[in-house]
């Protein structure tokens, strides 16, 4: 496999983010080596394909641009389209919204040369609000891969995990992945769902195979936020889906059999949904609100871990 970055922009109706996007990667600096771009039409239904092939020539056509359909909704789907096709030695997720500073590809292919250790890499990012976000998203940053915050450089350990947005990782290990016989146990994205934790099982099974984490603060973009996005109902419907994707990992990755605590998981999920619909009645404060959001993630994660299990039990 020749050296280099292929960098994988997967699409769902991007007309209006992707040519910002491109338009950083167009500047990028010190390309040295080469890259090409991958552009996974995820089923768009607007313009996006036209739109990111017309501004690219404008700008120049810097290094190749290759659009590939995937008619299979979800971001785990055009992944793996964009796997399939990825021609250099490393490949980076770049997603449509992120900006990347004009060193990100420079920095990442002689750290990722230098590194053959490392399975998985990111980096850190700036966020650039649509709208002025309401005070109870600070603190809640990392939840939209913003950050990290407090996060020395080197390489990191589960529970942390690196995030999509901007990483990287071997092409080599990527194909033999896409090439293996075991399925995603994570939908990750699909439409308007906001399944999640593709990434993280991508990071997951590069660590069984032997690879490490790192974060590199020395690489850096920016990540829009849409309007939205910050709302609670946004972040209500976000933080489930993360707990639900925690229980997925937790089961088929951390290798945790059985149920994680002893006590009735129907009885607390029952409790808990009656307690979380008292508690929107009422007036919140940031703090609250923090709260709120915390017993939702442990709800989505026994409520998704309850129904593995019945369906393991089934399949028995």
């Amino acid at each position: 496999m020749q050296e280099g970055v292929s960098i994988i922009i997967c699409c769902y109706n991007s007309e209006k983010r992707i040519r910002e996007t491109l338009r950083h990667l167009a500047a990028q600096q010190q390309l040295s080596f080469p890259a090409e771009i991958l552009l996974i039409d995820n089923a768009c239904t607007d313009r996006t394909v036209s739109a990111a092939q017309d501004c690219w020539q404008e700008l120049g056509s810097p290094v190749p641009l290759h659009i590939h359909r995937e008619e299979r909704p979800g971001l785990t789907h055009a992944r793996m389209c964009g796997i399939g096709a990825a021609r250099y030695s490393i490949t980076l997720f770049c997603d449509d919204d992120n900006h990347l500073d004009p060193l990100y590809l420079c920095t990442a292919y002689h750290f990722m040369q230098s590194h053959p250790e490392v399975g998985a890499c990111f980096g850190h990012s700036e966020a650039i609000y649509e709208e002025t976000p309401p005070s109870w998203i600070h603190g809640l940053e990392e939840a939209f891969a913003v950050g990290p915050a407090d996060l020395a450089e080197g390489e990191i350990e589960p529970p942390r995990t690196p995030w999509g947005a901007g990483l990287l990782m071997p092409t080599a290990f990527l194909k033999k992945m896409q090439a293996g016989e075991q399925g995603s146990y994570l939908s990750d994205r699909t439409g308007k769902s906001l399944s999640s934790g593709g990434d993280t099982e991508f990071c997951y099974r590069a660590r069984a195979e032997g690879y490490r984490w790192y974060y590199n603060p020395a690489l850096r973009f920016r990540h829009v936020i849409p309007a939205g996005r910050t709302g609670k109902t946004y972040l209500r419907s976000l933080f489930a889906k993360f707990g639900e994707a925690e229980a997925r990992i937790d089961r088929y990755y951390r290798e945790r059999p059985g149920r994680p605590v002893n006590f009735n998981i129907s009885r607390y999920i029952l409790k808990e949904r009656f307690l979380l619909k008292a508690a929107a009645l009422l007036p919140q404060s940031d703090a609250s609100f923090h709260r709120e959001l915390d017993r939702i993630r442990k709800l989505g994660y026994y409520s998704e871990w309850l129904k593995i299990s019945g369906n393991e039990r089934t399949a028995h």
